[in-house]
Formats: structure tokens, C-alpha cells, sequence
């Protein structure tokens, strides 16, 4: 657990003193009064539904020995609890984080891209921790807040660190790099992801390539060859990185040939090794292929990753595959709503493909969000793809995918399309319409919810998990 003097939260935040003992020693620092332990110091963060200021009572009832605040007062009753009054109070996390993570020599493995970025921090936690001890960042913890929060967890024990980087918006990520600093990046593909905010493809790789703008021979960039904006930029301007490639369509340091994907697992050859997942979907064998490039720096032999990978499994919400049982039928759900962008969307389609379905393939698809003028655009892309495919139902829902049902009603393949309203429409939908060996995928953008729609089919009371 992080410690700090309060001589140090001081200084390193630059802030004015209000009250308290400045030889205080915090023990932790929490943004959240619900699990805030004793000892923690309080940082008061404001957000579009909360204000931290209004917990203060509750983090010191609690044991909280001081806050981070930005409005001056005091607390009259308890004049040992210490107050440091600042500016910004995520501009302070941020500085306590990175005084921390100064505090250790240790290699950190950022992850970062359109898509993958969970998984592939999830397969390299996996091969790398039988050797070492790793911190690696929750969940989706891939913002600063998130990040900050992880490398306050950092401590001696630890051998190496694993973090995803997530960013939408222009700045964020040199603020992001200049947290974890990391000594080995990994890019997992560049696509139309946050155009909202990042105008298009190129704004994205402009913005993810910031992470290595203080690079050298010294770190190590693992990127997709076959991603083409990452391999005209990496091949241009790689000269003064140590670099390891990825792919299975172009040549690369660490190929995959001899692919097998089935609705059970993928199979691949890498260096003349056998590789065998429970995971299903080409994209995850590009997600696989970083994990191995980054394993390789680590001098992991290759055959004990693929030893090690065969019992792993996707992280939830991403690519699930849920056998169940509703009264007397059998049917498939993949549950992929974590997030969506029309790279994921393709991805996850094709993946549908190698399902040998007794039923119908029924694709329930929500918004892919945050893509600004190029919403319809997009959604129209979807829809031209979807024409071509072998669903046999589309269920939409939200305000884009209207396009996308437009764009397939006259499809051969696609017999039914509908749109719903709500989540619960869908659900009942499904309630009377569901038939045996039927295989639903659900995929829309994280604030679609589209987990809510899966949670309410297992949940039922006549629903078991095979």
C-alpha cells in the first residue's frame, strides 16, 4: 500500500495546508468513501453525478486521516485531520501516482489500441505470471483514474506491470504515458474508434503513437503488421525503436500459419509450435500473437506458452461463449458488450460464422457510439457487410442501427429484422421466439448496456448454464 508523509502530499501537489499535522502518515489514498479503509488519505474527485466534497464526514468517520480538497474549510471537531486545499483534485491524483510509481525500477507493459487491449493485457498477465509478479490493471481500468489508482498499488513485491491505456480524446495519452511510463508498448490495430473526438483513423493513430514519442533502441514496441496504418507507421518511423512484429497475413517476427477456428477453439502454428485456446474468432488469434511477442522479451520459452495459454480464458463480456438451457432447449449466446466499433462489430460476425448452428444465427446488435459525423456512415458500413453474411435474424436497438436494418431488409441471408426500444423488449422478444440450436450474439457500444440483456436471459428462472 502507498504511504505518504503529509510533508509529501505537499509538495508533490503543490498545495496549501489548511489544517492538520504535517508528519501525518497516510496510509493508502481513496477516491471512494464506500471503500475507503483507516489510514487512506480522501481524494475529493467531482464528477458529472457526485462531488467527493459532500463524503468528507463519511471518509472521516471511517479512519481517513486527511482529504485533497478544492474548496477551503477546515473540520472544527477533529484539527489532526489533515486538509490540503489544490486546484484540481484529478491533477493531484495524477501527481500523487506518478511521485509513486517514481518510487520503483521495474518494467511496465502498456497496452494500447481500437480494440483488444483488455484481452491482450489479460493473455500477457497470463504467460508472465507463473515467472514473475505482476501488477496489472483491473477490470477496465484504463483511464487516468483507473491508472492512478493501480499504480498506487504498486509495491516492492512486484517484478513487472501490466496496463491497458484507453483514450478518447486529444492529450490523453501523453497524460496516461507520463503516469505509467512504460518500457514496452504494444499496439493492437488501429480503427474507427472515438472519431467523435478524434476525427478519424489517422487523429486515433496520431493520438495512440504519442505513447512512444520518448521511445528509443532501449524499449520495445510489439505491434500488428498486418494492421495497415500501424505498418506504414512503424516501418517509416520505427528506426529508433527495438521492434517485434505480429501477423499472420504479411511477414513478421511472430507468425501464425496453419489457422483452425472453430466455435470451440482456435488453432494456429507459431515458429513451428502448436497453439490451442478455448477462444473463438480470428481477431483473438491476432490478440494471442502480442501476448506471445511480448512473452519472447521476457525469454519465455514458446513452448511453455503454449503450454500455459491452452487453459486460458476471455476476460467477461468479451467474446463469451454461454451454453443454456431454457425449458428443454438448447441454445448459444455470445456475449461480446463490453464495447463496440465497426472493426470489433466485423470481427465478432466472422467469429459467428464458425458456429454450426442447429437453430438460427441471430445477430442483436445496439449503437456503436462516440463516432461523431461518421455515426451513419459507419452503421451504413455495417450494414453493407451484414448483407453478405450468414445470419438468419437481426435484432436492433438505438438510434443508429435503424441504418443498419435499412441497409440489410433486402438481403437473401437475413429473413427478419427488428428494432426495439428497450432492453426488455428484447427479452421478451427472445422469451416467445427462441427455438432449439438457435446461436444469439449480443454486441453493441458500453453505454448501449447490451450486458443487460444477457443478465436478463440467465437470470430467468427456467434458464440454466449448460
Amino acid at each position: 500500500m502507498a504511504e505518504f508523509s503529509g510533508e509529501e502530499i505537499l509538495r508533490i501537489t503543490q498545495g496549501r495546508f489548511l489544517q492538520g499535522n504535517l508528519k501525518t502518515i497516510f496510509q493508502g489514498v481513496s477516491t471512494d468513501s464506500r471503500s475507503l479503509k483507516e489510514g487512506n488519505i480522501f481524494i475529493a474527485l467531482k464528477g458529472k453525478n457526485f462531488d467527493g466534497h459532500d463524503f468528507i464526514d463519511e471518509a472521516l468517520a471511517k479512519g481517513a486521516k486527511g482529504a485533497v480538497v478544492e474548496r477551503c474549510f477546515r473540520k472544527e471537531g477533529d484539527p489532526n485531520f489533515c486538509i490540503f486545499q489544490v486546484a484540481d483534485n484529478l491533477l493531484a491524483l495524477r501527481e500523487i501516482a506518478s511521485y509513486h510509481r517514481q518510487r520503483f525500477n521495474l518494467p511496465v507493459v502498456a497496452v494500447t489500441g481500437s480494440s483488444g487491449k483488455t484481452t491482450v493485457k489479460e493473455l500477457v498477465y497470463h504467460l508472465l505470471s507463473p515467472f514473475f509478479t505482476i501488477l496489472k490493471s483491473p477490470h477496465n481500468y484504463n483511464n487516468e483514474i483507473g491508472l492512478a489508482l493501480t499504480l498506487l498499488e504498486m509495491n516492492s513485491s512486484h517484478e513487472i506491470a501490466v496496463f491497458e491505456l484507453g483514450i478518447n480524446h486529444q492529450g490523453e495519452m501523453e497524460i496516461l504515458r507520463d503516469m505509467v511510463k512504460p518500457e514496452l508498448a504494444i499496439f493492437t490495430n488501429i480503427g474507427k474508434t472515438h472519431l467523435e473526438f478524434l476525427g478519424n483513423p489517422q487523429g486515433v493513430l496520431k493520438e495512440k503513437i504519442t505513447l512512444v514519442k520518448n521511445f528509443n533502441k532501449k524499449n520495445t514496441v510489439v505491434f500488428n503488421v498486418d494492421d495497415p496504418l500501424l505498418r506504414k507507421w512503424f516501418l517509416r518511423e520505427g528506426k529508433r525503436l527495438s521492434l517485434i512484429s505480429y501477423g499472420i497475413e504479411n511477414e513478421a517476427d511472430f507468425r501464425a500459419e496453419f489457422l483452425t477456428l472453430s466455435d470451440r477453439e482456435i488453432r494456429f502454428k507459431v515458429k513451428g509450435v502448436n497453439f490451442s485456446l478455448p477462444l473463438v474468432g480470428k481477431h483473438n488469434i491476432y490478440n494471442v500473437l502480442a501476448a506471445i511477442s511480448t512473452g519472447s522479451v521476457f525469454d519465455i520459452p514458446i513452448e511453455e506458452m503454449a503450454l500455459s495459454l491452452r487453459d486460458f480464458h476471455p476476460p467477461k463480456m468479451r467474446m463469451n461463449v454461454l451454453h443454456i438451457r431454457r425449458e428443454g432447449k438448447e441454445i448459444i449466446i455470445i456475449d461480446d458488450t463490453y464495447n463496440a466499433n465497426p472493426n470489433s462489430v466485423i470481427s465478432a460476425v466472422e467469429a459467428l460464422s464458425y458456429f454450426k448452428a442447429r437453430g438460427r444465427k441471430i445477430l442483436i446488435l445496439a449503437d456503436m457510439l462516440e463516432l461523431g459525423d461518421y455515426s451513419e456512415d459507419c452503421h451504413r458500413e455495417i450494414g453493407l457487410f451484414l448483407r453478405d453474411q450468414e445470419i438468419d435474424m437481426l435484432l436492433t436497438f438505438g438510434k443508429y442501427t435503424r441504418v443498419v436494418g435499412r441497409m440489410v431488409i433486402s438481403s437473401k441471408n437475413i429473413k427478419e429484422v427488428r428494432h426495439f426500444s428497450s432492453h426488455s423488449e428484447i427479452v421478451e422478444f427472445l422469451k416467445e421466439d427462441i427455438r432449439n440450436g438457435d446461436v444469439l450474439l449480443v454486441k453493441g457500444s458500453r453505454g448501449m448496456q447490451m450486458e443487460n440483456v444477457v443478465q436478463e436471459i440467465l437470470t430467468e428462472e427456467k434458464v440454466s448454464v449448460i
